[in-house]
């Protein structure tokens, strides 16, 4: 499913939604509120992965949102995206980003993965429990988060104006980490503790097993998995062919968003709403370079079979919805 704007206060907004695994680009929720939150048949259970960031905004959701996305395991943020913290700053591709809402905990209990460039908590007043979660076990990439003017001290993630007086109790079973030289349990909430995989995993650049974090999974599996093989993965941590997780495409598939590997009849015969210089077309997918692409770069047509064609400027002339190529005439959408 491709990412979009899911606005709660319209009806039937999540129908499209409901049966997806893999949001492909930036889900961005507004209006939460605890008829939807605190409801389990209000809810994204299917969600495992999401390719671009996730925003959640103005909510009045009082709870978290572990109802609403129970098994979201990775995001990957491999399109960035934008907020405005109004005259104060700009925060940029950040993965997960929540802001003007009234959760008391982020909730996300499954979340193993945050790809890069972390976390931005803006204007959340009654949110607790952030500095019990080890945001350095999510991500590889938090020191490269530009936090000015609002770093916070213990971790590299943007903060402002959370909650003040937090208890923030964890389990006693919960497992520890170190933070400012001290130990302390890492959790969610109070009875959520946060899963961490068996260092013998995680030294080797591994995942977990999402029932077992003592077993590792596949060296292609992202975010854990349900078995040791690389068609068991939550997600994949480069490209996935059908149900297999792959370290690039074969040379008879196409690469599509980074991510997944398609035959050429499955590419060209894809379509997309794109932004043009004169508006929203619908356009069809080409073929480039071994990847799967909404339009072709720049000195390059889309023939008629789907593939990009190199045509500079000086030899294309457009006419009217075709571009004149020597003696050949395509069609070109405007």
């Amino acid at each position: 499913c491709s990412g979009r704007l899911v606005d709660l206060r319209r009806s039937n907004t999540l129908s499209s939604l409901i049966n997806c695994t893999s949001i492909q680009g930036t889900l961005t929720i507004r209006n939460l509120d605890d008829s939807c939150c605190l409801n389990s048949h209000c809810n994204l259970s299917n969600v495992v992965e999401i390719t671009g960031s996730l925003i959640i905004e103005n909510g009045n959701c009082s709870g978290d949102l572990s109802k609403f996305l129970p098994n979201l395991s990775i995001i990957r943020n491999q399109i960035i995206s934008s907020a405005d913290l109004n005259e104060h700053n700009q925060i940029s591709s950040y993965s997960l980003i929540i802001r003007h809402t009234k959760l008391k905990r982020i909730g996300l209990w499954k979340l193993k993965t945050l790809n890069s460039n972390g976390v931005a908590l803006i204007d959340n007043p009654m949110m607790c429990f952030v500095d019990t979660v080890n945001w350095n076990a999510l991500t590889t990439n938090l020191n490269s988060v530009s936090t000015k003017p609002y770093r916070s001290a213990r971790e590299q993630i943007v903060r402002f104006n959370l909650g003040e007086f937090c208890p923030d109790q964890c389990s006693a079973s919960c497992l520890s980490f170190y933070r400012n030289d001290s130990s302390r349990s890492s959790c969610w909430s109070t009875n959520s503790c946060q899963a961490k995989c068996d260092p013998v995993c995680t030294d080797n650049g591994l995942a977990c097993h999402v029932d077992n974090p003592q077993k590792c999974c596949d060296s292609e599996c992202s975010g854990g998995c349900s078995g040791p093989s690389p068609n068991q993965c939550l997600s994949c941590k480069h490209v996935k062919l059908n149900e297999l997780c792959l370290n690039h495409c074969p040379s008879s598939y196409y690469l599509l968003n980074n991510l997944y590997c398609i035959t050429r009849e499955e590419c060209i015969n894809r379509q997309e709403i794109v932004e043009g210089v004169n508006g929203k077309y619908l356009a069809n997918y080409s073929t480039f370079n071994s990847t799967c692409i909404p339009t072709c770069p720049l000195e390059y047509v889309r023939l008629a079979s789907g593939e990009c064609q190199f045509c500079p400027e000086s030899k294309c002339i457009k006419r009217g919805k075709f571009i004149h190529i020597n003696r050949y005439n395509f069609r070109f959408r405007k």
